[in-house]
């Protein structure tokens, strides 16, 4: 059985309260002016359609558990770049040492590509879940503005 809590606002917060609703309503009017105003006209009937569309439209999110989400991908992708070098490398050591004592200019050009690439993989997955945030974001609206 779920515990029911009550709230108690303080007058501040009742305050700020206001000042949000205040913000969601200058929002909604505006998208609505946008999709039905027509020149020439005095005023514009908001129907509960259009409040029950605006509420499809307008999300609050919690930012910290997409955040938390983006950060697991990633700190899972360097694992996952990682393993597959220390996996290589494990494989390939005989070699390795051998090119790197014989052809010290080569093994530095390896190198250097093999952690570019180690970079760029990193780089090109946060890109990408930034990417898909935006996109998520075109959605709704971003109350914060």
């Amino acid at each position: 059985m779920k515990k029911i809590v009550q709230f108690t606002y303080t007058d501040s917060a009742k305050k700020e309260l206001k000042k949000f609703q205040s913000k969601q309503k200058e929002i909604i009017e505006s998208i609505i002016k946008n999709k039905k105003y027509i020149h020439g006209d005095n005023f514009i009937e908001i129907t509960g359609s259009d409040i029950q569309d605006m509420e499809e439209l307008i999300k609050i999110s919690d930012t910290n558990k997409k955040n938390k989400l983006i950060m697991r991908k990633i700190i899972i992708s360097i694992y996952l770049l990682v393993g597959f070098s220390m996996f290589s490398i494990g494989i390939f050591y005989d070699y390795i040492v051998e090119e790197i004592l014989n052809n010290p200019i080569r093994s530095m050009l390896v190198l250097t590509g093999f952690i570019m690439i180690m970079v760029s993989s990193i780089f090109a997955q946060i890109f990408q879940e930034s990417f898909k945030k935006e996109e998520g974001d075109k959605d709704g609206i971003d109350i914060r503005n």
